[in-house]
């Protein structure tokens, strides 16, 4: 009714939301089983981010995200098949939130989102790409890997329609 695609995949957690102002990364890895690692990477990149920004956050292993007190700010859900990695995070940068009323978020209920334009102390929004910069940096220092580009959901998709448009249905 709301003009909202629903996607259905497999990856942990339950519903979310994607839409504008959120940074997803959905880093591609080969992890073998070390499952449980590669999402507290992911965690503490995401950290490590929003403390750029003055945003203290945390990894909430009980209710898997990152949380600024009692709101959420990320969601990380994973999916690993044949010990790659797919799926990853989405960390609520900048706008409307308004998407997130319309489910329950990752099957938590009363859970309250936020966003880092929201938490930080700054006069201006945190820009995407920046963000995106710095998130990438963290999860290469976290990992100890050289540094990776990040490929943006638009090249992506457009890449995808140029070479076989039905793989983007």
């Amino acid at each position: 009714k709301k003009g909202v695609e629903v996607v259905e995949v497999e990856r942990g957690g339950d519903v979310t939301y994607h839409g504008p102002g959120q940074m997803v990364a959905y880093p591609i890895f080969r992890i073998g089983s070390a499952v449980r690692t590669h999402v507290e990477n992911m965690a503490q990149a995401g950290v490590l981010t929003c403390s750029d920004y003055g945003v203290a956050s945390r990894w909430d292993k009980t209710k898997p995200g990152l949380w600024v007190h009692e709101r959420k700010i990320a969601a990380i859900g994973v999916h690993v098949h044949k010990g790659v990695s797919i799926h990853g995070m989405a960390l609520n940068v900048s706008g409307l939130l308004k998407g997130f009323q319309w489910i329950v978020p990752c099957g938590l209920h009363d859970t309250t989102i936020t966003s880092l334009e929201r938490e930080a102390e700054t006069k201006h929004p945190p820009e995407m790409k920046q963000v995106m910069e710095l998130f990438m940096k963290h999860l290469a220092e976290t990992i100890k890997s050289p540094p990776f580009t990040f490929l943006p959901q638009l090249e992506l998709f457009s890449y995808l329609e140029e070479n076989n448009p039905s793989e983007t249905t």
